[in-house]
């Protein structure tokens, strides 16, 4: 059974994401998957429950402030409704149901009608508007969405502080560019990374240190590629812990990355653990633009503390 939606969400491709949103159309009012960043406001849905049924539910776009609903004139489900429809002798009934399909999928009900809400999410240009579809087949209209609340946004440049107290640096061992719980100074070079936000809310992340990106390779997160193209390895997820405390997903072995001693290496950054303990959480910082030249240039690369 698929996840009961939540107060605040996004709808998305129930099979791989390409940044598909379902969005409103400005010009139609109709409901499109488009290409958009999970972080707009123009994707963000409140689900409202029904006063008349526990597992009825209203669909309105925060952006907007419109309901959906059926235009009985062509099928399209449009979002205009300033208000909530229970009345499902109402033509303009704004009732939806959530029809789970798998652990993951789901579908949507037109209450009113009776049948399934079906939209095209395959990634094509000329995307066919959702609509009820009386003689919809097994697998139309699936869908998946994300828990806008989970979603977390980090500025641009940051430093990772570990739960030794201790923020993430760049260093050379072994011939690979690792990453270390083991700078002292969150606004040296060495403790400085750049955040690029995918738009599925996924993470890129580049070392200032080594103008690399941070790149998935046997559990161990280096340092280690300029340029990552289309490179799955690496991607991250951050998952919010608390406040500013969050966990980072890999996304090449779907595990935790945490700070780990092995093999002579202390505190280095690697991605084997199953769940969030104490090893996985970092604190985000942002760092201030104003570091001056001679703290750049002046800072050799740190050796482990072994």
């Amino acid at each position: 059974m698929s996840e009961k939606l939540t107060r605040y969400i996004v709808i998305t491709s129930a099979y791989n994401f390409s940044g598909r949103c379902a969005v409103r159309d400005e010009a139609s009012k109709s409901i499109v998957m488009a290409t958009q960043s999970l972080f707009s406001e123009k994707v963000k849905i409140e689900v409202e429950a029904s006063t008349i049924d526990e597992r009825y539910v209203h669909l309105r776009f925060s952006s907007s402030n419109r309901y959906w609903r059926r235009n009985p004139d062509n099928n399209l489900i449009v979002a205009e409704s300033t208000k909530p429809v229970d009345d499902l002798t109402d033509p303009s009934s704004t009732l939806f149901e959530q029809i789970s399909a798998s652990k993951t999928l789901f579908y949507l009900r037109h209450v009113q009608t009776g049948h399934r809400v079906v939209g095209d999410a395959s990634g094509s240009p000329d995307s066919t508007p959702f609509h009820v579809a009386p003689d919809a087949g097994q697998y139309d209209g699936l869908l998946n969405f994300v828990n806008w609340s989970t979603l977390v946004k980090l500025p641009s440049h940051v430093a990772f502080k570990g739960f030794n107290g201790s923020y993430l640096q760049g260093v050379w061992a072994e011939d690979h560019q690792y990453l270390q719980f083991a700078a002292e100074d969150r606004n040296s070079e060495v403790a400085g990374h750049r955040v690029f936000l995918q738009p599925d809310g996924s993470l890129r992340i580049r070392s200032d240190h080594f103008s690399r990106y941070w790149q998935y390779q046997h559990d161990w997160i280096y340092a280690s590629i300029p340029d990552p193209g289309h490179e799955t390895n690496t991607m991250f997820w951050p998952v919010r812990v608390d406040g500013d405390t969050i966990a980072l997903r890999c996304n090449a072995n779907n595990r935790f990355c945490k700070s780990l001693d092995y093999a002579g290496k202390t505190r280095c950054l690697n991605a084997g653990a199953d769940t969030i303990v104490n090893e996985a959480m970092m604190t985000v910082e942002e760092l201030v633009m104003n570091r001056t030249i001679s703290q750049v240039n002046n800072r050799t690369s740190p050796e482990f503390n072994l």
